[in-house]
C-alpha cells in the first residue's frame, strides 16, 4: 500500500542543509494502522508529508497505492491526493462554514452534485457521531468534536488511506481515547489504512498493528507492536518508553512465561 524504499530527504540551509530523513525504508500493509514514533526534529512529519505529496524527497523511490511518486505527473498526484485523506494536530477546520458545510467542502471542489454531497455528510455524521452539530459552527464545538469534524472531513471523499499528524496531542486523555477509538473502527469497518505519527506512545501501543521508531532521520527500529514497544533493541526506544510510561505501568502488557 505505501513502500518506502530508501528514502532521503535534506533540507536547504545557510549551513548547506539539514537532513530530515535518511536513508529510510518501510512498508505499510493495505488495512493496518501503522504507527511512527520519535522525538521533535526526528522526521515524523516529513515522513508523513512525502506520502501526499506536500513534500517531495531527493533519493530513494515511494509507491503508495500503486503510483509510483517520482513518474506520477500531476493527473496521478491529483488522484493519490483524493484517494488519502489527512487529520491534523489543530484541526484546521473553515470557521465560517458550519459542521455539515465543511465535511461537504472536499466533494464541492471535486464537483460532486448536491444531493450526492448530502447523502454522503449524513453518511459521515453518523460514522463520528456528530448529527446533533451538524449546523453548528467550529467556534462552539469542543476540540473532540473539531477533531470528529476534521475526521469526517479527511473521509468525505471515500480514501484508502488516511494520514494522522499528531491527531490527539492537543485533547485530554479521555478526549484522545475516544478519538482513537474511532480511528480503530474506521480502520476496522472501512478497511482504511492509516499511518499516524506520534510522540505519544501510548496513543501508537493502544492501536497500532505496527510500530517504526525514527530517530534524527533514520528509522533504527520497527516491526509488531508487541516486539518493538515491549522488547526494544535499541537504547533510543528503551528511552522513549521509558520516559512514556504513567505510574510505571507498561505501554505493552508482556506474556508471562
Amino acid at each position: 500500500m505505501i513502500e518506502f524504499q530508501r528514502i532521503s530527504k535534506t533540507y536547504p540551509s545557510k549551513d548547506g542543509g539539514v537532513a530530515a530523513l535518511k536513508n529510510v525504508s518501510l512498508m505499510v500493509t493495505s488495512r493496518e494502522i501503522f504507527g511512527v514514533i520519535g522525538l521533535s526534529g526526528a522526521g515524523k512529519s516529513t515522513l508523513l508529508r512525502l506520502v501526499n505529496g506536500l513534500e517531495t524527497f531527493d533519493e530513494g523511490s515511494l509507491t503508495v497505492d500503486g503510483v509510483d511518486l517520482k513518474t506520477s505527473g500531476k493527473k496521478g498526484l491529483r488522484d493519490l491526493r483524493q484517494n488519502t485523506g489527512m487529520i491534523f494536530q489543530h484541526y484546521h477546520l473553515l470557521h465560517h462554514r458550519n459542521v455539515a458545510g465543511n465535511i461537504a467542502f472536499p466533494l464541492e471542489l471535486l464537483g460532486y452534485r448536491k444531493p450526492e454531497i448530502n447523502q454522503r455528510v449524513e453518511e459521515l455524521l453518523g460514522i463520528v457521531d456528530l448529527k446533533e452539530k451538524k449546523h453548528h459552527y467550529p467556534a462552539v464545538l469542543s476540540g473532540g468534536q473539531r477533531q470528529r469534524v476534521a475526521i469526517a472531513r479527511a473521509l468525505a471523499t471515500n480514501p484508502k488511506i488516511l494520514l494522522c499528524d499528531e491527531a490527539t496531542s492537543s485533547l485530554d486523555p479521555i478526549t484522545g481515547g475516544a478519538i482513537l477509538t474511532l480511528l480503530e473502527k474506521i480502520n476496522r469497518e472501512c478497511g482504511v489504512t492509516i499511518l499516524m505519527i506520534s510522540h505519544q506512545l501510548s496513543a501508537v501501543s493502544r492501536i497500532c498493528h505496527r510500530v517504526g521508531v525514527l530517530k534524527d532521520g533514520e528509522l533504527i527500529e520497527q516491526g509488531a507492536k508487541e516486539q518493538v514497544l515491549g522488547y526494544p533493541r535499541e537504547a533510543y526506544t528503551k528511552l522513549l518508553i521509558e520516559s512514556s510510561e504513567i505510574h510505571g505501568k507498561p505501554l505493552v502488557k508482556k506474556e508471562v512465561v
